[in-house]
C-alpha cells in the first residue's frame, strides 16, 4: 500500500536527494538519469518510509524516471 504524507512540490518546498548506486540496478539508472533526484513525495512503499523521487534528467530514450527510494536501507541506491 502506497501512501503519501506531503507532497514537496504542491508546498513549494523542494528537496533534492543526491543518490548513488549499490547494485547494478541502481547503478545503471545513476547511468541513464544522474545523480540528483528531486522529492515528488513523502510516505510509504511496501510498509517501509520512503521517497518518491523524480529523476533532474531525461535518459537517452528522453523520458524522466519516477520512483521510490526507501529513506534507509534501499536495496538499490545510497542516499548521500
Amino acid at each position: 500500500m502506497i501512501t503519501h504524507k506531503r507532497n514537496f512540490l504542491r508546498d513549494s518546498d523542494w528537496q533534492w536527494l543526491k543518490l548513488s548506486g549499490k547494485t547494478r540496478h541502481g547503478k545503471n539508472r545513476i547511468a541513464s538519469h544522474g545523480i540528483h533526484w528531486l522529492v515528488q513525495a513523502d510516505g510509504t512503499f511496501k510498509g517501509n518510509p520512503a521517497w518518491l523521487v523524480s529523476s533532474m534528467h531525461k535518459s537517452d530514450k528522453g523520458d524522466f524516471d519516477r520512483r521510490w527510494i526507501l529513506k534507509q536501507n534501499d536495496p538499490d541506491f545510497v542516499v548521500e
